[in-house]
């Protein structure tokens, strides 16, 4: 009982001399009020931090808190900051006490060495009780972002001891071709917990329908390969082709004008009444050579395209049996909206 006695009464005596250092104004030097702050936001702030007070010594933390952050806001004096630490610490908030505590330490000085021991005696328990996380990559998680408790961590705070308060805590963390991790882990005062992000291989595919389609989770249903290739080989093909047909046909034309001039008997026996005759059967059957060379090259490239698609089509990786060979996305190349079907034919 003596013992608790003097608890309470240390404690409002450390109400009270705070009290009387934020009704004293300007007395203590460190964060200061604002320029605009007038003296009604001065008294008003002397109201809530004694209703604070009376709050703090009913154990109502958080009602507390509200106000001494509330009067932090006109004047943060060091023993403002440790009311704050010291209603932080009550609600199990560990780790931002301490560094309540801390701040309040380094303007300590201009309070006195009673308030300097004080502090420095909750800055040195709280180093002794406040748990630690060791979050490590694991694998597949080399390369992932990994977050606690929403916060995305950086390097510098991976694989080492890290401060947290009492209690359970989420780690996430995502990674290209990886499934999405999330594990949790309770700590309590004192101790050391290692958590390690294993991540798996994602089931994801890409759909390969190149008009934003998105991913396809992978669950026995076949995705057709693309064909954009062979389908664009197999068009060139095509077009030599008709570019083929089209220099047989030229050829053909120029040998008729070659029978017109010459008759049956043909070039070798052709004796056109005129030079100009002559001549223009010479050209005639020149443009016929060159027309024949050209179908037979063009012809050719054609039917090799068409060869080169149709093999790499043939070749494809086929369905295997009893699975789906159709697919409806929601999506279509080139046009901003739309549907594409794929299929297996």
């Amino acid at each position: 009982m003596k013992q608790y006695v003097a608890s309470v009464r240390s404690g409002i005596a450390r109400s009270c001399v705070a009290l009387a250092c934020l009704l004293a104004g300007a007395a203590i030097p460190g964060p200061v009020k604002a320029a605009d702050t007038t003296e009604d936001d001065i008294n008003r702030a002397r109201r809530l931090f004694q209703r604070a007070v009376e709050y703090e010594q009913a154990k109502q933390w958080g009602k507390a808190l509200e106000l001494f952050r509330e009067v932090g806001a006109v004047k943060l004096t060091p023993q403002v900051r440790f009311h704050i630490a010291w209603c932080e610490e009550n609600l199990g908030k560990l780790v931002a006490a301490l560094g309540g505590y801390e701040l309040a330490l380094a303007q300590a000085d201009q309070v006195g060495e009673a308030f300097i021991q004080e502090v420095q005696e909750k800055v040195d328990r709280l180093k002794g009780v406040i748990p630690k996380l060791v979050i490590k990559r694991g694998k597949g998680g080399e390369a992932a972002t990994i977050s606690l408790d929403g916060v995305e961590l950086g390097a510098n705070s991976i694989g080492v001891e890290m401060p947290v308060d009492p209690g359970p805590h989420t780690v996430t963390a995502e990674a290209p071709g990886r499934e999405d991790f999330m594990g949790t882990v309770s700590v309590g005062e004192k101790e050391v917990k290692t958590l390690e992000v294993v991540m798996k291989k994602s089931a994801k595919k890409d759909t390969g329908g190149g008009g934003g389609g998105g991913d396809v989770e992978d669950k026995g249903v076949w995705v057709p390969p693309d064909r954009t290739v062979p389908y664009i080989i197999g068009g060139a093909g095509g077009a030599f082709l008709i570019g083929a047909g089209v220099l047989f046909y030229l050829r053909e034309s120029s040998l008729g004008k070659v029978e017109d001039l010459c008759g049956d008997g043909g070039f070798e026996d052709c004796a056109p009444e005129t030079a100009a005759d002559r001549k223009q059967a010479n050209d005639s059957l020149d443009d016929a050579k060159l027309y024949t060379t050209l179908a037979g090259i063009s012809a050719g490239v054609g039917v090799a395209a068409l060869g080169v698609a149709a093999t790499m089509i043939f070749t494809e990786p086929k369905p295997p049996p009893g699975q789906a060979t159709i697919r409806v996305a929601p999506a279509a190349p080139g046009a901003e909206a739309g549907l594409s079907l794929y299929g297996w034919f």
